[in-house]
């Protein structure tokens, strides 16, 4: 029962999420997903420029959506080099 709760308010981060996130053709904005496998539960994107998108690139500043995101639903975190 936990793990749906769970899995209900991931869905309800990855949404939150995908309204930070920006729109050039919104592939980006469409892969950011919850998924569970067994009793893990992730929030992501499954998309190839991700990394690059949140964290940016020497030719691209971050835009960082699912930091954004996070902080937008009151999430703390810590984020690690």
């Amino acid at each position: 029962a936990y793990q749906s709760a769970l899995y209900v308010e991931a869905q309800n981060l990855a949404a939150g999420i995908r309204e930070t996130a920006p729109v050039a053709t919104g592939a980006y904005r469409k892969s950011i997903k919850a998924i569970r496998t067994g009793a893990t539960i992730n929030v992501g994107t499954t998309d190839s420029a991700g990394h690059i998108i949140e964290w940016g690139s020497v030719q691209q500043p971050a835009q960082a959506p699912i930091r954004r995101g996070l902080r937008a639903i009151g999430a703390r975190f810590t984020e690690t080099p």
